[in-house]
């Protein structure tokens, strides 16, 4: 059974037991790097909030397994239950730029394998990056959210791409703080094994070398690369020039410059990149440079 046949039987199978009280419809979300996800948005009369549920995993699991399309369903309306907002949300206060502007936050994405994305809202090139603009929206029913920022909105606010950058760089900074941790501690904060735990205690920053820098809500933390001044204080601890792996979108490895060449970790960056990523996650291939003398970010490899 293709994809598409497969996705739009669980919408129809969804919408024959959920009859009276929500409709899906089958949808298509472009993420970061082009990925496109499949799924069901789901709308009901008790709120203006529709929910998508992806359904890629489980055409994968169909895949490797067999399992009924039933049961996937029987899974869906459980998540759906679970997650659904059952009141309604003022959402008019988006077209208010007094009321948003403390949330417009940022976040970098690599511009040539995103020119749709781009096409579609404000952006800031940054060497082989870019910039793009997004809402922080908390709510008590839905947690922590992201709304990504469109061109239309930028006009219906009345403000330029460079506003937008003052403005974010300020929030994203004051909303979620930078923040560099010994590889070693993020790695213990990983795992409950008590054996493991000792191990990453006893490495030491001279034998590991290498640090993590993302924010306090672990999310776009690769933005970090954006605010020169703090990873100059970081170079000036440690007393070293840094080079700079793009993880994920999410965060940041330093790497004195001292300790490897550049070539080796662009080799090191694309294979964790092809086997340890998805694809909606990497930020970039590259290997940047911290430069103390010139306080500037560059890309080398």
């Amino acid at each position: 059974m293709s994809g598409l046949v497969y996705f739009k039987e669980v919408e129809k199978e969804f919408n024959e037991r959920m009859a009276g009280r929500a409709v899906a419809h089958y949808t298509e979300v472009r993420k970061n790097n082009g990925v496109i996800l499949h799924g069901i948005t789901v709308r009901c009369e008790e709120s203006n909030v529709a929910p998508t549920i992806y359904l890629d995993g489980y055409y994968d699991e169909a895949e490797d397994t067999g399992i009924e399309v039933d049961d996937v369903v029987r899974d869906v309306i459980r998540i759906y239950d679970k997650h659904r907002v059952k009141r309604k949300l003022n959402l008019e206060y988006i077209n208010d730029f007094e009321k948003v502007k403390d949330n417009i936050e940022m976040k970098l994405i690599h511009t040539r394998r995103n020119i749709e994305i781009l096409d579609e809202t404000p952006n800031v090139p940054f060497l082989d990056l870019s910039i793009v603009f997004f809402l922080r929206v908390e709510d008590p029913g839905m947690g922590l959210g992201t709304i990504l920022i469109k061109k239309e909105m930028m006009e219906c606010w009345g403000v330029n791409e460079e506003e937008l950058l003052k403005i974010a760089t300020h929030n994203t900074k004051e909303n979620n703080p930078i923040s560099f941790v010994h590889i070693c501690t993020v790695l213990k904060s990983l795992t409950s094994n008590e054996m493991m735990r000792r191990f990453w205690d006893d490495m030491t920053e001279e034998s590991m070398p290498l640090y993590v820098a993302t924010n306090a809500d672990k999310m776009y933390g690769a933005a970090a690369m954006l605010y020169s001044e703090d990873i100059g204080e970081f170079a000036n601890q440690i007393d070293e020039d840094l080079y700079i792996l793009p993880s994920s979108v999410h965060e940041l490895i330093f790497v004195p410059a001292r300790c490897t060449d550049p070539l080796t970790l662009k080799e090191m960056v694309v294979s964790v990149n092809t086997t340890q990523l998805g694809e909606d996650i990497i930020l970039s291939d590259s290997v940047y440079y911290y430069c103390r003398e010139n306080k500037r970010v560059s890309r080398v490899a």
